[in-house]
Protein backbone atom coordinates (compact mmCIF):
# COMPACT_ATOMS: atom_id res chain seq x y z
CA UNK A 1 0.00 0.00 0.00
CA UNK A 2 2.84 2.35 0.84
CA UNK A 3 4.50 1.70 -2.54
CA UNK A 4 1.20 2.24 -4.34
CA UNK A 5 0.65 5.53 -2.52
CA UNK A 6 4.11 6.77 -3.47
CA UNK A 7 3.43 5.85 -7.11
CA UNK A 8 0.15 7.75 -6.99
CA UNK A 9 1.86 10.80 -5.55
CA UNK A 10 4.53 10.69 -8.23
CA UNK A 11 1.93 10.46 -10.98
CA UNK A 12 0.02 13.34 -9.47
CA UNK A 13 3.23 15.42 -9.65
CA UNK A 14 3.58 14.43 -13.30
CA UNK A 15 0.11 15.76 -14.02
CA UNK A 16 -1.76 12.45 -14.16
CA UNK A 17 -5.27 12.62 -12.71
CA UNK A 18 -6.52 9.87 -10.40
CA UNK A 19 -9.74 9.60 -12.41
CA UNK A 20 -7.75 8.88 -15.60
CA UNK A 21 -5.51 6.45 -13.70
CA UNK A 22 -8.46 4.49 -12.32
CA UNK A 23 -10.03 4.24 -15.76
CA UNK A 24 -6.75 3.01 -17.28
CA UNK A 25 -6.37 0.58 -14.39
CA UNK A 26 -9.64 -1.12 -15.31
CA UNK A 27 -8.82 -1.37 -19.00
CA UNK A 28 -5.14 -2.43 -18.90
CA UNK A 29 -3.49 -5.72 -18.10
CA UNK A 30 -1.17 -6.11 -15.13
CA UNK A 31 2.01 -5.97 -17.21
CA UNK A 32 0.94 -2.89 -19.19
CA UNK A 33 -0.22 -1.21 -16.00
CA UNK A 34 3.08 -1.93 -14.26
CA UNK A 35 5.06 -0.57 -17.21
CA UNK A 36 2.93 2.57 -17.29
CA UNK A 37 3.34 3.12 -13.55
CA UNK A 38 7.08 2.61 -13.80
CA UNK A 39 7.41 5.00 -16.73
CA UNK A 40 5.48 7.74 -14.97
CA UNK A 41 7.37 7.14 -11.73
CA UNK A 42 10.70 7.43 -13.58
CA UNK A 43 9.71 10.68 -15.22
CA UNK A 44 8.45 12.12 -11.96
CA UNK A 45 11.29 11.15 -9.65
CA UNK A 46 14.21 10.16 -11.91
CA UNK A 47 14.72 7.00 -9.83
CA UNK A 48 13.82 3.35 -9.86
CA UNK A 49 13.48 0.73 -7.16
CA UNK A 50 16.97 -0.54 -7.92
CA UNK A 51 18.67 2.86 -7.95
CA UNK A 52 19.40 5.58 -10.48
CA UNK A 53 17.59 5.15 -13.78
CA UNK A 54 19.17 5.48 -17.20
CA UNK A 55 16.68 8.27 -17.93
CA UNK A 56 18.08 10.41 -15.10
CA UNK A 57 21.63 9.81 -16.34
CA UNK A 58 20.63 10.82 -19.86
CA UNK A 59 19.09 14.03 -18.52
CA UNK A 60 22.27 14.74 -16.55
CA UNK A 61 24.36 14.21 -19.68
CA UNK A 62 22.20 16.59 -21.72
CA UNK A 63 22.51 19.21 -19.00
CA UNK A 64 26.30 18.83 -19.00
CA UNK A 65 26.41 17.33 -15.50
CA UNK A 66 29.18 14.79 -16.07
CA UNK A 67 30.45 12.69 -18.98
CA UNK A 68 27.55 10.24 -19.00
CA UNK A 69 25.78 8.50 -21.83
CA UNK A 70 22.78 6.18 -21.77
CA UNK A 71 23.90 2.57 -22.29
CA UNK A 72 22.71 -0.87 -21.32
CA UNK A 73 24.69 -3.98 -20.37
CA UNK A 74 22.90 -7.34 -20.37
CA UNK A 75 19.62 -5.45 -20.84
CA UNK A 76 20.14 -3.28 -17.74
CA UNK A 77 21.15 0.38 -17.52
CA UNK A 78 24.91 0.63 -17.04
CA UNK A 79 26.66 2.86 -14.56
CA UNK A 80 28.67 5.90 -15.66
CA UNK A 81 32.26 4.98 -16.50
CA UNK A 82 33.63 7.10 -13.65
CA UNK A 83 31.61 4.95 -11.23
CA UNK A 84 32.44 1.40 -12.33
CA UNK A 85 36.06 2.31 -13.14
CA UNK A 86 36.45 3.56 -9.59
CA UNK A 87 35.18 0.20 -8.30
CA UNK A 88 37.72 -1.58 -10.52
CA UNK A 89 40.60 0.65 -9.38
CA UNK A 90 39.77 0.10 -5.71
CA UNK A 91 39.76 -3.68 -6.23
CA UNK A 92 43.09 -3.62 -8.13
CA UNK A 93 44.77 -1.52 -5.45
CA UNK A 94 43.46 -3.79 -2.68
CA UNK A 95 44.89 -6.84 -4.46
CA UNK A 96 48.32 -5.28 -5.01
CA UNK A 97 48.50 -3.96 -1.46
CA UNK A 98 47.83 -7.42 -0.03
CA UNK A 99 50.52 -8.98 -2.24
CA UNK A 100 53.09 -6.27 -1.53
CA UNK A 101 52.90 -6.61 2.24
CA UNK A 102 55.47 -9.39 2.08
CA UNK A 103 53.98 -11.45 4.89
CA UNK A 104 50.92 -13.63 5.11
CA UNK A 105 47.70 -12.40 3.56
CA UNK A 106 44.17 -13.65 3.02
CA UNK A 107 44.24 -15.48 -0.31
CA UNK A 108 40.44 -15.69 -0.41
CA UNK A 109 39.97 -11.94 -0.03
CA UNK A 110 42.67 -11.31 -2.67
CA UNK A 111 40.83 -13.65 -5.06
CA UNK A 112 37.55 -11.85 -4.35
CA UNK A 113 39.21 -8.54 -5.27
CA UNK A 114 40.13 -10.10 -8.63
CA UNK A 115 36.48 -11.07 -9.13
CA UNK A 116 35.33 -7.60 -8.04
CA UNK A 117 37.48 -5.84 -10.63
CA UNK A 118 36.35 -8.11 -13.45
CA UNK A 119 32.72 -7.77 -12.37
CA UNK A 120 32.94 -3.97 -12.36
CA UNK A 121 34.44 -3.79 -15.85
CA UNK A 122 32.26 -6.47 -17.42
CA UNK A 123 28.84 -5.66 -15.97
CA UNK A 124 29.37 -1.89 -15.49
CA UNK A 125 26.98 -2.18 -12.57
CA UNK A 126 26.02 0.56 -10.15
CA UNK A 127 26.54 -1.95 -7.33
CA UNK A 128 30.00 -3.09 -6.29
CA UNK A 129 30.58 -6.81 -5.79
CA UNK A 130 30.01 -7.39 -2.03
CA UNK A 131 33.45 -8.78 -1.17
CA UNK A 132 32.90 -8.67 2.59
CA UNK A 133 29.66 -10.62 2.28
CA UNK A 134 31.59 -13.58 0.85
CA UNK A 135 34.37 -13.11 3.40
CA UNK A 136 31.79 -13.40 6.20
CA UNK A 137 30.47 -16.60 4.63
CA UNK A 138 33.98 -18.05 4.92
CA UNK A 139 34.25 -16.75 8.49
CA UNK A 140 31.06 -18.55 9.52
CA UNK A 141 32.41 -21.84 8.14
CA UNK A 142 35.72 -21.35 9.95
CA UNK A 143 33.91 -20.61 13.23
CA UNK A 144 31.79 -23.73 12.84
CA UNK A 145 34.84 -25.90 12.12
CA UNK A 146 36.76 -24.48 15.09
CA UNK A 147 33.79 -25.10 17.40
CA UNK A 148 32.63 -28.57 16.35
CA UNK A 149 35.03 -30.31 13.97
CA UNK A 150 38.57 -29.89 15.33
CA UNK A 151 39.85 -33.40 16.17
CA UNK A 152 40.55 -34.26 19.81
CA UNK A 153 44.07 -35.48 19.04
CA UNK A 154 44.93 -32.21 17.35
CA UNK A 155 48.07 -32.83 15.33
CA UNK A 156 48.90 -31.00 12.08
CA UNK A 157 48.10 -34.07 9.99
CA UNK A 158 44.75 -34.83 11.62
CA UNK A 159 43.72 -31.16 11.58
CA UNK A 160 44.31 -30.84 7.83
CA UNK A 161 42.48 -34.12 7.16
CA UNK A 162 39.57 -32.94 9.29
CA UNK A 163 39.45 -29.63 7.41
CA UNK A 164 39.38 -31.39 4.03
CA UNK A 165 36.61 -33.71 5.29
CA UNK A 166 34.62 -30.73 6.59
CA UNK A 167 34.81 -28.90 3.27
CA UNK A 168 34.18 -31.81 0.89
CA UNK A 169 31.95 -34.05 2.99
CA UNK A 170 30.15 -31.90 5.57
CA UNK A 171 29.79 -28.70 3.52
CA UNK A 172 29.45 -30.66 0.26
CA UNK A 173 31.92 -28.62 -1.79
CA UNK A 174 32.49 -30.57 -4.98
CA UNK A 175 34.73 -30.60 -8.00
CA UNK A 176 33.28 -29.60 -11.37
CA UNK A 177 33.31 -32.64 -13.63
CA UNK A 178 31.96 -31.31 -16.93
CA UNK A 179 34.84 -30.30 -19.20
CA UNK A 180 33.17 -27.03 -20.18
CA UNK A 181 32.79 -26.15 -16.49
CA UNK A 182 36.26 -27.23 -15.43
CA UNK A 183 37.91 -24.91 -17.94
CA UNK A 184 35.59 -21.96 -17.39
CA UNK A 185 35.88 -18.77 -15.40
CA UNK A 186 32.54 -19.48 -13.71
CA UNK A 187 34.06 -22.35 -11.72
CA UNK A 188 37.22 -20.32 -11.03
CA UNK A 189 35.89 -17.05 -9.60
CA UNK A 190 35.83 -17.35 -5.82
CA UNK A 191 32.41 -15.79 -5.26
CA UNK A 192 30.85 -18.34 -7.63
CA UNK A 193 32.65 -21.21 -5.89
CA UNK A 194 31.40 -20.03 -2.49
CA UNK A 195 27.84 -19.50 -3.73
CA UNK A 196 27.51 -22.72 -5.74
CA UNK A 197 29.83 -24.93 -3.62
CA UNK A 198 31.39 -26.14 -6.86
CA UNK A 199 34.63 -25.23 -8.57
CA UNK A 200 37.66 -26.47 -10.49
CA UNK A 201 40.92 -27.39 -8.79
CA UNK A 202 42.28 -23.85 -8.52
CA UNK A 203 38.95 -22.39 -7.39
CA UNK A 204 38.55 -24.93 -4.60
CA UNK A 205 42.17 -24.48 -3.52
CA UNK A 206 41.56 -20.75 -3.01
CA UNK A 207 38.58 -21.47 -0.71
CA UNK A 208 40.68 -23.98 1.24
CA UNK A 209 43.42 -21.35 1.52
CA UNK A 210 40.91 -18.87 2.89
CA UNK A 211 39.80 -21.35 5.51
CA UNK A 212 43.40 -22.03 6.53
CA UNK A 213 44.13 -18.31 6.86
CA UNK A 214 41.12 -17.70 9.09
CA UNK A 215 41.91 -20.71 11.29
CA UNK A 216 45.49 -19.48 11.63
CA UNK A 217 44.17 -16.14 12.88
CA UNK A 218 42.03 -18.01 15.42
CA UNK A 219 44.97 -20.13 16.59
CA UNK A 220 43.41 -23.43 15.51
CA UNK A 221 46.20 -23.91 12.97
CA UNK A 222 49.62 -22.86 14.25
CA UNK A 223 51.82 -24.29 11.48
CA UNK A 224 52.61 -23.52 7.84
CA UNK A 225 50.32 -24.99 5.20
CA UNK A 226 50.85 -25.38 1.45
CA UNK A 227 48.50 -26.44 -1.31
CA UNK A 228 48.82 -29.11 -3.99
CA UNK A 229 46.60 -28.76 -7.06
CA UNK A 230 46.94 -31.88 -9.24
CA UNK A 231 45.02 -30.20 -12.08
CA UNK A 232 41.94 -28.21 -13.00
CA UNK A 233 39.84 -31.40 -12.94
CA UNK A 234 41.26 -32.83 -9.70
CA UNK A 235 40.58 -32.08 -6.04
CA UNK A 236 43.25 -29.94 -4.28
CA UNK A 237 45.00 -31.10 -1.12
CA UNK A 238 46.49 -29.49 1.98
CA UNK A 239 50.05 -30.41 2.95
CA UNK A 240 52.39 -29.46 5.78
CA UNK A 241 55.25 -27.00 5.69
CA UNK A 242 56.60 -24.58 3.14
CA UNK A 243 60.11 -25.92 2.61
CA UNK A 244 59.43 -27.52 -0.78
CA UNK A 245 57.12 -24.82 -2.11
CA UNK A 246 57.47 -23.64 -5.67
CA UNK A 247 59.37 -20.35 -5.54
CA UNK A 248 57.64 -17.23 -6.80
CA UNK A 249 60.49 -16.61 -9.23
CA UNK A 250 59.96 -20.11 -10.69
CA UNK A 251 56.34 -19.45 -11.63
CA UNK A 252 55.76 -19.26 -15.38
CA UNK A 253 52.26 -20.68 -15.89
CA UNK A 254 49.55 -22.52 -14.00
CA UNK A 255 50.47 -25.84 -15.64
CA UNK A 256 54.00 -25.63 -14.20
CA UNK A 257 52.53 -25.65 -10.68
CA UNK A 258 50.37 -28.77 -10.88
CA UNK A 259 51.33 -31.50 -8.40
CA UNK A 260 53.76 -29.19 -6.61
CA UNK A 261 53.30 -27.55 -3.20
CA UNK A 262 52.57 -23.85 -3.61
CA UNK A 263 52.16 -20.89 -1.27
CA UNK A 264 49.27 -18.43 -1.03
CA UNK A 265 51.01 -15.98 -3.34
CA UNK A 266 51.66 -18.55 -6.07
CA UNK A 267 48.04 -19.71 -5.69
CA UNK A 268 46.93 -16.17 -6.64
CA UNK A 269 49.24 -16.33 -9.67
CA UNK A 270 47.67 -19.66 -10.65
CA UNK A 271 44.20 -18.14 -10.39
CA UNK A 272 45.15 -15.18 -12.60
CA UNK A 273 46.88 -17.36 -15.19
CA UNK A 274 43.87 -19.70 -15.31
CA UNK A 275 41.51 -16.79 -15.94
CA UNK A 276 43.85 -15.46 -18.62
CA UNK A 277 43.82 -18.76 -20.49
CA UNK A 278 40.07 -19.26 -20.11
CA UNK A 279 39.40 -15.77 -21.52
CA UNK A 280 42.12 -15.88 -24.22
CA UNK A 281 40.31 -15.21 -27.51
CA UNK A 282 42.50 -17.56 -29.59
CA UNK A 283 43.23 -21.27 -29.31
CA UNK A 284 46.01 -21.59 -26.74
CA UNK A 285 49.06 -23.32 -28.28
CA UNK A 286 49.66 -26.75 -26.80
CA UNK A 287 52.57 -27.07 -24.38
CA UNK A 288 53.15 -23.30 -24.47
CA UNK A 289 53.25 -20.88 -21.57
CA UNK A 290 52.36 -17.89 -23.76
CA UNK A 291 49.46 -17.29 -26.14
CA UNK A 292 51.41 -14.72 -28.16
CA UNK A 293 51.85 -16.70 -31.39
CA UNK A 294 48.22 -17.08 -32.60
CA UNK A 295 47.34 -13.58 -31.38
CA UNK A 296 50.27 -12.00 -33.23
CA UNK A 297 49.54 -13.97 -36.41
CA UNK A 298 45.98 -12.64 -36.33
CA UNK A 299 47.24 -9.10 -35.73
CA UNK A 300 49.52 -8.96 -38.79
CA UNK A 301 47.17 -10.93 -41.05
CA UNK A 302 45.22 -9.14 -43.77
CA UNK A 303 42.16 -11.31 -43.15
CA UNK A 304 39.35 -10.41 -40.74
CA UNK A 305 39.35 -14.01 -39.50
CA UNK A 306 41.26 -14.15 -36.25
CA UNK A 307 40.91 -10.47 -35.44
CA UNK A 308 39.32 -9.56 -32.13
CA UNK A 309 37.04 -6.87 -30.75
CA UNK A 310 36.35 -5.95 -27.16
CA UNK A 311 32.62 -6.57 -27.39
CA UNK A 312 32.43 -9.60 -29.70
CA UNK A 313 35.52 -11.71 -29.08
CA UNK A 314 37.41 -13.46 -31.87
CA UNK A 315 36.04 -13.56 -35.40
CA UNK A 316 35.93 -17.16 -36.67
CA UNK A 317 35.87 -18.51 -40.22
CA UNK A 318 32.49 -20.00 -39.29
CA UNK A 319 30.37 -19.92 -36.16
CA UNK A 320 30.06 -17.38 -33.38
CA UNK A 321 32.94 -15.34 -31.89
CA UNK A 322 34.39 -16.49 -28.58
CA UNK A 323 36.80 -15.24 -25.95
CA UNK A 324 36.85 -12.12 -23.81
CA UNK A 325 39.56 -9.69 -24.84
CA UNK A 326 39.00 -7.21 -22.00
CA UNK A 327 39.12 -9.73 -19.17
CA UNK A 328 42.09 -11.55 -20.71
CA UNK A 329 43.88 -8.19 -20.63
CA UNK A 330 42.84 -7.56 -17.01
CA UNK A 331 44.33 -10.90 -15.91
CA UNK A 332 47.52 -10.25 -17.88
CA UNK A 333 47.89 -6.73 -16.46
CA UNK A 334 47.63 -8.04 -12.91
CA UNK A 335 50.27 -10.69 -13.61
CA UNK A 336 52.55 -7.93 -14.91
CA UNK A 337 51.83 -5.77 -11.85
CA UNK A 338 52.71 -8.73 -9.61
CA UNK A 339 56.11 -9.03 -11.31
CA UNK A 340 55.48 -12.46 -12.81
CA UNK A 341 57.51 -13.68 -15.83
CA UNK A 342 58.38 -11.03 -18.43
CA UNK A 343 56.53 -13.00 -21.13
CA UNK A 344 53.37 -11.47 -19.64
CA UNK A 345 54.51 -8.14 -21.13
CA UNK A 346 54.60 -9.75 -24.56
CA UNK A 347 51.05 -11.09 -24.14
CA UNK A 348 49.88 -7.74 -22.78
CA UNK A 349 51.32 -5.95 -25.80
CA UNK A 350 49.50 -8.11 -28.34
CA UNK A 351 46.18 -7.79 -26.50
CA UNK A 352 46.53 -3.99 -26.46
CA UNK A 353 47.37 -4.13 -30.18
CA UNK A 354 44.04 -5.85 -30.91
CA UNK A 355 42.23 -3.28 -28.78
CA UNK A 356 43.83 -0.56 -30.95
CA UNK A 357 45.58 0.94 -27.95
CA UNK A 358 48.73 1.20 -30.00
CA UNK A 359 50.84 3.47 -27.80
CA UNK A 360 50.34 1.25 -24.76
CA UNK A 361 51.09 -1.80 -26.91
CA UNK A 362 54.32 -0.25 -28.16
CA UNK A 363 55.45 0.58 -24.62
CA UNK A 364 54.67 -2.96 -23.42
CA UNK A 365 56.75 -4.49 -26.23
CA UNK A 366 59.58 -2.03 -25.59
CA UNK A 367 59.57 -2.92 -21.90
CA UNK A 368 59.67 -6.60 -22.80
CA UNK A 369 62.62 -6.07 -25.13
CA UNK A 370 64.34 -3.88 -22.52
CA UNK A 371 64.11 -6.60 -19.88
CA UNK A 372 65.57 -9.15 -22.27
CA UNK A 373 68.38 -6.80 -23.27
CA UNK A 374 69.77 -7.21 -19.74
CA UNK A 375 70.56 -10.82 -20.62
CA UNK A 376 72.00 -10.01 -24.07
CA UNK A 377 75.44 -9.14 -22.68
CA UNK A 378 75.74 -12.72 -21.38
CA UNK A 379 74.51 -14.24 -24.66
CA UNK A 380 76.62 -15.04 -27.75
CA UNK A 381 77.22 -11.97 -29.99
CA UNK A 382 75.00 -13.34 -32.77
CA UNK A 383 72.02 -13.87 -30.44
CA UNK A 384 69.28 -11.25 -30.66
CA UNK A 385 66.99 -10.05 -27.89
CA UNK A 386 64.17 -11.20 -30.15
CA UNK A 387 65.28 -14.84 -29.98
CA UNK A 388 62.54 -16.83 -28.26
CA UNK A 389 64.26 -20.16 -28.66
CA UNK A 390 65.67 -22.53 -31.25
CA UNK A 391 62.30 -24.04 -32.15
CA UNK A 392 60.37 -23.13 -35.27
CA UNK A 393 57.67 -21.53 -33.09
CA UNK A 394 60.26 -19.39 -31.34
CA UNK A 395 61.66 -18.09 -34.62
CA UNK A 396 58.14 -17.31 -35.83
CA UNK A 397 57.36 -15.37 -32.64
CA UNK A 398 60.55 -13.34 -33.01
CA UNK A 399 59.66 -12.44 -36.60
CA UNK A 400 56.12 -11.44 -35.61
CA UNK A 401 57.39 -9.24 -32.78
CA UNK A 402 59.74 -7.43 -35.18
CA UNK A 403 56.88 -6.95 -37.62
CA UNK A 404 54.56 -5.51 -34.98
CA UNK A 405 57.24 -3.18 -33.63
CA UNK A 406 57.77 -1.90 -37.16
CA UNK A 407 54.04 -1.32 -37.70
CA UNK A 408 53.24 0.35 -34.38
CA UNK A 409 54.95 3.74 -34.95
CA UNK A 410 53.00 4.14 -38.21
CA UNK A 411 49.73 3.16 -36.54
CA UNK A 412 50.37 5.59 -33.69
CA UNK A 413 51.04 8.40 -36.17
CA UNK A 414 47.85 7.60 -38.10
CA UNK A 415 45.84 7.73 -34.88
CA UNK A 416 47.26 11.16 -34.04
CA UNK A 417 46.45 12.43 -37.55
CA UNK A 418 42.83 11.22 -37.27
CA UNK A 419 42.29 12.95 -33.93
CA UNK A 420 40.28 16.19 -34.23
CA UNK A 421 42.43 19.23 -33.72
CA UNK A 422 41.54 21.80 -31.08
CA UNK A 423 39.95 24.98 -32.50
Amino acid sequence: MRGCASSMQAMAKAGTRCRTYEGAKRGMGKRELWQRERHVLDRATGTRAGGKSSWSWAVRAKKGQGDVEEKTVFGKPSAPREMYQQYADVARNALLESLQEGGKFDVLEAALQIAAEDDAIKTQSVVQLPVQFYVRRRDRMADEFAKFYVPTDRTPETTLKALEAYMFETMKYKLAVNELEVFSSYRTYTHHVLAQKCGNGVGLAVVLGGMVRKLQEQGVIDFDVSYVVPGHAETPMLVLGAENDLLESEFTSVSSCFNRPVSDRVLVYMLLDSLKKFFWPWDWPSNCESGFLPAAEAAVSNSRVGTAAAGTGIIQASGRPFGDLERALLATERLVDCGVSSMQLKDKGVLLYHLKRYEESYHAFQEYVGKHSLDRSMAPPEQSVFDFGVSEGGEREAALLRDMLARLPLLITECHWSEPSDP
